[in-house]
């Protein structure tokens, strides 16, 4: 016999629609589930206090190998946020690949949306190379999204509109951070293109990113459109993450945003939006239309104060739903099963209402963000065909006083499960986690060796802080005009 045997002492073989089996194995013939069926008695005892399931997606992240709150980037509202993201300590860009990625696989996560955001953009396409060759050693299913914009670059609206009242004195130093130019929509198209051929293949994929309809005008969005169809790639955008985005995308497109991204072709079954956070019932009509997916990040969204996604009424409507980290886990943790546990509560419904569905859940989260990367293989079970994308975790631990045929283990699971129960991941078949450790990386010495370069670098970002503080506190007076914001 060939290939690689998986013994289960308890496998969740269709999350969201059957109950946890007992006593599996499991066989992988390459890249691909080869059969699942039940242990012989004589070989039951191997897979003792294990549970094998599908591995869940990261359908949008930004690969952040050092918390944001740790270099001072508090959470607050995404407006004030965002400018802060400066004072990021600069690394070498393979070092905060295989840091972040990495982590990813230790908890659980075979496939990621990565959301570039580049040290150097001048640099992009080296950067790009760098955190693909991490992704293939660490072994994890990449899409790496090269970020786009054209407009907006200091806050919503005009240059000359975001600075007024901002005090001569501080202007220079602000421009000088805030406002790079950019190069013209057709030079980051061609990047793309240059990306996708140093970095694609196998397991690494390129999508077009153009970061957010407030940050992208027509012309860039019609031809990232066009690209898309012609080049057959995905594409990701931020939608709607925020009150004061709702606010001016209002105000841009009177007709409808996304009736107009629907005119430019943007939508589709290979694009996706992070958040989706203030969408109306009609654009989620428009969305379940093109079959363009929605990824739900409820721990980022709780993080920077933006509300929190309709998801019931998304799936209500047919709209595909993914689970994102977005690098902002509760717990800056990057524990999928965490968000996914806080996904079911913050969605559950109030009182004996229903809100999202397990089912849907659990497609978002082990199916369907897998699609979101780029990936055209089987994902969400373990069945013969399927991907070969497993998770075991440390089952003795999650059920240790679950009472004997009263307990619903889908329920305990769900309740309890976490990165410190992981305990063997693969990957299209190949062993990326092994008893907790991750196979293809030194990850405690990369760790370490990030740590050493970020305390170097302490000087240079306590010099760039003050700066940093007074723009927050321009732009927290510039939004402290608009309207305020409803209940999501």
């Amino acid at each position: 016999m060939t290939g690689t045997e998986i013994f289960a002492e308890r496998a969740w073989a269709q999350p969201g629609e059957a109950p946890l089996r007992r006593d599996v194995r499991i066989r992988i013939d390459g890249v691909r589930v080869a059969s699942v069926d039940d242990a012989p008695p004589r070989e039951a005892a191997k897979g003792r206090g294990r549970i094998v399931v599908p591995a869940p997606a990261n359908a949008h992240d930004h690969g952040r190998a050092i918390p944001t709150v740790a270099f001072g980037a508090d959470d607050q509202a995404l407006e004030l946020w965002i400018p802060s993201l400066v004072l990021s300590p600069a690394a070498p860009p393979y070092l905060l690949a295989a840091v972040a990625f990495g982590r990813l696989v230790r908890a659980g996560i075979t496939s990621v949306v990565h959301f570039h955001g580049p040290q150097d953009p001048h640099r992009m396409a080296d950067e790009a190379a760098e955190f693909c060759r991490a992704a293939r050693d660490v072994g994890i299913r990449v899409a790496f999204v090269v970020p786009m914009r054209d407009r907006n670059r200091l806050g919503y609206g005009a240059d000359d509109e975001v600075l007024v009242g901002l005090p001569a004195e501080h202007r220079e130093a602000i421009l000088d951070i805030w406002r790079a130019p950019i190069p013209d929509v057709d030079r980051q198209l061609a990047m793309v293109d240059e990306i996708a051929e140093r970095c694609g293949g196998g397991l690494v994929s390129v999508q077009y990113g153009p970061a957010g309809l407030q940050w992208c005008g027509d012309e860039m969005l019609e031809k990232v459109a066009r690209a898309a169809a012609d080049h057959r790639r995905g594409i990701q955008a931020h939608l709607l993450e925020t009150w004061y985005q709702r606010q001016w995308l209002d105000r841009e497109y009177p007709d409808g945003v996304l009736r107009r991204m629907d005119e430019l072709g943007l939508l589709g079954p290979r694009t996706s939006f992070a958040h989706g956070v203030w969408l109306r019932p009609e654009e989620m009509e428009v969305l379940a239309r093109r079959q363009a997916t929605v990824v739900l990040n409820a721990s980022s969204n709780l993080r920077l104060r933006s509300g929190r996604a309709t998801a019931a009424a998304l799936q209500a409507t047919g709209v595909p739903l993914g689970m994102g980290l977005d690098s902002s886990a509760i717990d800056m943790d990057d524990d999928p099963w965490r968000e996914l546990r806080l996904q079911r509560v913050i969605h559950g419904g109030t009182g004996i209402d229903g809100g999202l569905s397990l089912k849907a859940l659990a497609t978002a989260a082990f199916a369907h963000g897998h699609r979101v990367a780029g990936s055209e293989a089987l994902h969400g079970q373990l069945a013969p065909g399927a991907s070969a994308d497993l998770v075991a975790l440390d089952w003795g631990a999650i059920g240790a006083d679950s009472v004997e045929d009263v307990t619903d283990e889908v329920e305990l699971l769900l309740a309890r499960a976490g990165e410190r129960h992981v305990r063997d991941v693969w990957i299209a078949g190949r062993r990326v986690v092994e008893d907790g450790r991750v196979t293809g990386v030194d990850l405690p010495a990369l760790e370490a060796e990030l740590r050493r370069i970020v305390a170097r670098d302490a000087p240079r970002l306590k010099a760039m802080k003050p700066v940093v503080s007074r723009w927050q506190a321009h732009l927290r007076d510039f939004y402290a005009k608009w309207p305020r914001p409803l209940s999501s």
